[in-house]
């Protein structure tokens, strides 16, 4: 979330890339730390309860676990594929709006998006 708040800035790109490079090598690099400070710091955190060869949760506790997993997970997927659906129907309503406007059928309008987002993706790869 910092990374995208930082992204969003209102200063300049350059200012706004750099900064946001210098938080995701920064985050990048707190993982291993943040993963290994129940083992690093025993006292202040819970023992770690499912990367250890003998679990200690018990057996319906990692159901629970799984289960929210999975179900979260499932979710997660469900809401992004709807998210999408509404961007293509607003892309859309945005077409039909202005092809009166411009001459053009919404089709061409939004086959010009297209055109126009398929570089972009390249030039971020």
């Amino acid at each position: 979330m910092g990374y995208l708040a930082v992204r969003k800035f209102p200063d300049s790109r350059a200012r706004r890339a750099r900064w946001a490079a210098v938080v995701g090598i920064v985050g990048f690099a707190d993982v291993p730390v943040v993963h290994l400070s129940v083992v690093w710091w025993r006292s202040q955190r819970q023992a770690p309860a499912l990367l250890r060869v003998a679990p200690r949760m018990a057996p319906i506790m990692g159901a629970g676990l799984i289960t929210g997993l999975v179900a979260f997970t499932l979710l997660y997927a469900y809401l992004v594929t709807f998210r999408l659906r509404v961007g293509r129907l607003e892309d859309r309503a945005v077409a039909e709006a202005l092809s009166p406007r411009v001459g053009r059928s919404p089709e061409e309008l939004l086959a010009d998006d297209e055109s126009k987002a398929e570089p972009e993706v390249a030039a971020r790869g």
